[in-house]
C-alpha cells in the first residue's frame, strides 16, 4: 500500500494532464458506444424503409461518432503518454539525486547490474502503472456508473448481468492473476537482475576474461541465466495467454447472456426490436472499458514491485543540509576519528587525531590495508565515522554535500574518464572555464605535450574509461581536471599506482609543483621523493604510529625508515 500511495503522490505533478487524458478516454469510449448504438438504430430502422429524412440525423450521428472516436482516441493516447513521460522524467531525476546524495558509501553495496536494472528496467516499468493501471481503472469506473444507471432504467436482470460481468471480469479474475503473479514476480526479477549484472561484468572485464581464457565459463553462466529466465517468462506467458483467453470467453458469455435477457424482454413486449438492438450494442460496446482490467494485475504487480525497489534507493538519500554560514578558513583537524566497516573484526581507522593547517602538504603512508584510503573517504563523508573532522572550526558533516564538493578535489588511482573528448572530460571540473584557464590547467598537469601529438588535439575522443590513453596520460588528465577546479583541498589517492618509476615521478612532480595555494593530502605507498611534504603520517592497522617530516622520520629509524629501506631494496 505504501508503494501505491507513493505512485499516486507522484501523479500530483501532472494531475491536470492525467485528468485530461482520463476525460478524453471516457469520451472516446462514449463515442464508441454512441457509434455502435446509432449504427444499430440506423440499420434496423432502415430495414422498414422509412423516409430518408428520418434517417438523416442518425447518418450524421454515425459520421460524427466515427470521426470523434478516432480523434478522441488519438488525443487520449497522446496526452496520457505525454503525462507518463513527464512523470518518468521526474522519477529519473529523483533517482539520480538519490544516488548522488547517497551517504556513507551505501552505493558500493549495489552492483552495477542492480543499479542498471533500477535505473532502466524498474523506471520503465512504472509507465505501465500510469497507462495500464490508474487511467483504465478510473475510466472503467466512470463508464460503469453511467451505463449501469442507463441499464437500471430498463431491467434489473440486465443490471445484474452487467454488474456480474464487471465483478468477475474486473475483480475476481484479476485477483486470481494477481495472486499467481505474486509468486512468480520475485524469481523473475532476481534472475533479470543477475543477468544484467553478469552482462555488465562481461563487458567491463572483457580483457581479463580473454587473458585468463574465461570466455567459455562466462558464456555457460550467461546461457544458464538466460535459460532459467526464459523458462520463468515462458511460464508467465503461458498462463497469461490462458487467462487472456478466459477473459475473452467471459466477455462473449456476458454478451450471450445479455442477448437472451433482451429476447425475453422483447417477447414480453417490454421493449421493441429496435430498442433491443440499441441496448445490446450499448452494453457490449461499453464492455470495452473493462477489457484492460483483465491484465491490470500483471501491470499492477510489476509496477508496485518496481516502485518498492526504487523507494528503497530514494530512502537512502542523505539529508540535505544548508550551511547557513561562510567558511572562514580551510584548516583541517581530525579528532579521535574511527571507522569500522560492516562485519569487519578490526576498525579500519582507530582514534586518529592530527591537524592540517591550510596550505600544508601532508602524506599519509602505510602498507595496504593500513587505512589510508578510508581516511580520505571519511573526509569526503563516503563512510560513516565516529569522532570529529573539523574544517574551518566546524564539523564537516554540518556542511551541505554541494558545499563539500566545492572545496575538495580528488585525484584517485582509478580515474574515470568518460567516452568524450579530452576537453569535455577536463571541463567537468568547471564547465564555464575559459580557454586560457584550460590551457593553464593542462600546462600544470604536464598534459599539453602529449595532447599536441594527437591529430584532433583537445577534440580527441578518449573512449570509455579513457582506454585509448596510457595510464600516465589518464592520470595527467585527472590532474588537469583537479587543477582546473582549483579547490582549496586536494586529495591525491595513490595517483601513481600502476605507473612505471619514471612516469610516476613525472606525474607526482606535476601534481605537487602547482599546489602552493592548496592543502594537499597525498595518500601513497611510494615512500621516495617525499621531502617536499610538510608532514608524513604513518599508519599501521588504522592507527598513527609515526608523524613528522621525512628527515625526522629517517633520523628516528622507525616504521617509516624500515618501509623505505625495504622499498629501496626491491627497486
Amino acid at each position: 500500500m505504501k508503494n501505491f500511495i507513493w505512485l499516486i503522490s507522484l501523479m500530483k505533478a501532472a494531475v491536470f494532464t492525467i485528468g485530461m487524458g482520463i476525460f478524453l478516454g471516457c469520451l472516446s469510449i462514449g463515442s464508441n458506444i454512441g457509434l455502435m448504438a446509432t449504427a444499430g438504430w440506423l440499420i434496423t430502422t432502415a430495414a422498414f424503409h422509412p423516409p430518408l429524412y428520418e434517417l438523416s440525423v442518425a447518418i450524421a450521428g454515425v459520421r460524427f461518432f466515427g470521426i470523434a472516436r478516432a480523434c478522441l482516441r488519438y488525443g487520449e493516447r497522446y496526452i496520457s503518454h505525454d503525462a507518463t513521460f513527464q512523470l518518468l522524467a521526474r522519477i529519473r531525476t529523483l533517482f539520480y539525486e538519490a544516488i548522488e546524495k547517497m551517504p556513507a558509501g551505501k552505493l558500493e553495496k549495489y552492483c552495477s547490474g542492480a543499479l542498471l536494472e533500477r535505473m532502466i528496467g524498474d523506471i520503465e516499468t512504472l509507465q505501465y502503472f500510469f497507462l495500464r493501471v490508474a487511467a483504465p481503472l478510473v475510466i472503467a469506473l466512470i463508464i460503469a456508473i453511467f451505463v449501469g444507471s442507463y441499464v437500471y432504467t430498463i431491467s434489473s436482470q440486465l443490471l445484474f448481468c452487467f454488474v456480474a460481468t464487471l465483478v468477475i471480469g474486473g475483480g475476481v479474475l484479476p485477483f486470481i492473476i494477481y495472486s499467481w503473479q505474486q509468486r512468480k514476480a520475485k524469481p523473475v526479477n532476481t534472475l533479470r537482475e543477475a543477468l544484467k549484472t553478469e552482462l555488465t561484468d562481461m563487458m567491463a572485464g572483457s580483457e581479463e576474461r580473454a587473458a585468463f581464457q574465461l570466455g567459455s565459463s562466462a558464456r555457460k553462466k550467461t546461457n544458464c541465466l538466460c535459460c532459467n529466465l526464459g523458462k520463468e517468462q515462458e511460464s508467465i506467458a503461458a498462463v497469461s495467454a490462458i487467462l487472456e483467453g478466459l477473459s475473452t470467453f467471459i466477455l462473449q458469455f456476458a454478451s450471450c447472456a445479455t442477448l437472451l435477457i433482451l429476447i425475453s424482454l422483447l417477447e414480453k413486449g417490454n421493449i421493441t426490436g429496435i430498442e433491443a438492438v440499441v441496448i445490446f450494442l450499448v452494453l457490449t460496446s461499453s464492455l470495452e472499458s473493462i477489457a484492460p482490467l483483465f491484465m491490470l494485475p500483471h501491470f499492477w504487480q510489476g509496477s508496485v514491485a518496481a516502485a518498492g525497489r526504487i523507494q528503497t534507493m530514494l530512502a537512502q538519500r542523505a539529508e540535505t543540509k544548508k550551511a547557513g554560514f561562510a567558511i572562514k578558513n580551510y584548516d583541517l583537524a581530525f579528532r579521535e576519528v574511527s571507522v569500522k566497516y560492516d562485519k569487519a573484526e578490526l576498525a579500519a581507522l582507530d582514534g586518529l587525531s592530527f591537524n592540517v593547517p591550510f596550505g600544508r602538504k601532508v602524506a599519509i603512508v602505510g602498507a595496504s590495508g593500513a587505512g589510508k584510503t578510508t581516511l580520505a573517504k571519511a573526509l569526503l563523508s563516503l563512510v560513516s565515522y565516529d569522532g570529529s573532522i573539523m574544517l574551518g572550526g566546524r564539523e564537516i558533516r554540518s556542511y551541505s554535500p554541494e558545499l563539500t564538493r566545492e572545496f575538495i578535489s580528488v585525484v584517485s588511482q582509478d580515474t574515470y574518464l568518460f567516452s568524450a573528448t579530452i576537453e569535455e572530460n577536463i571541463r567537468l571540473a568547471r564547465p564555464a572555464a575559459t580557454k586560457q584557464e584550460l590551457a593553464s590547467a593542462l600546462e600544470a598537469a604536464g598534459a599539453k605535450k602529449f595532447i599536441s601529438h594527437f591529430e584532433k588535439k583537445m577534440e580527441t575522443c578518449v573512449g570509455q574509461y579513457g582506454r585509448s590513453l596510457s595510464g600516465g596520460q589518464r592520470q595527467r588528465l585527472a590532474l588537469a581536471r583537479a587543477h582546473l577546479k582549483n579547490a582549496p583541498i586536494l586529495i591525491l589517492d595513490e595517483p601513481t599506482a600502476g605507473l612505471d618509476a619514471v612516469t610516476a615521478h613525472a606525474v607526482m612532480s606535476s601534481a605537487l609543483q602547482s599546489t602552493k595555494q592548496q592543502t594537499v593530502l597525498l595518500i601513497t605507498h611510494w615512500l621516495c621523493d617525499l621531502s617536499v611534504m610538510d608532514k608524513i603520517i604513518v599508519l599501521e592497522r588504522g592507527k598513527i604510529v609515526e608523524q613528522g617530516t621525512q628527515e625526522e622520520l629517517l633520523t628516528k629509524q622507525g616504521s617509516f625508515y624500515r618501509m623505505q629501506q625495504i622499498q629501496r631494496n626491491m627497486i
